[in-house]
């Protein structure tokens, strides 16, 4: 409503699911300084409370439960080497040191098939203590 009477008060980027970006991408949105696309948003797993995050290892009070990835890693490599190739930037919800990882690697292998500056690729959530070990990849 503030859009459609001239007053908006803030500017939005919003990173869309895969099938929502392409629904987009078939009929752009007009040019908008107040509204933009920025970019496709995955999830890669679950969170830490619901024991969903895919951990390393278990747990702490579950031994049997290592979380679980939203997005297998094989499927996740093909969807980041896919927005990567078309100057799509990817945000990719990481909560567990695996799923990091899995991101990680993602990204690194859509880099290596189509090298380019400035990607920004990004991890959101991304929290584990292993994951401070990575921050060079």
């Amino acid at each position: 409503a503030a859009h459609a009477t001239g007053a908006p008060r803030a500017r939005v980027r919003c990173y869309l699911t895969p099938s929502t970006f392409a629904r987009v991408a078939a009929s752009p949105l007009p040019d908008d300084d107040w509204l933009r696309v920025g970019g496709i948003k995955l999830i890669s797993d679950g969170s830490i409370q619901l024991h969903t995050a895919c951990l390393s290892m278990p747990y702490f009070d579950r031994a049997d439960e290592f979380g679980q990835m939203v997005i297998d890693p094989a499927s996740l490599q093909d969807m980041v080497a896919d927005a990567h190739r078309a100057g799509t930037q990817v945000a990719i919800h990481t909560n567990g040191d695996r799923a990091i990882d899995h991101a990680l690697d993602a990204i690194e292998h859509a880099i290596a098939l189509t090298p380019m500056r400035d990607h920004r690729h990004r991890l959101e959530r991304s929290w584990q203590e292993r994951s401070r070990r990575s921050v060079g990849r």
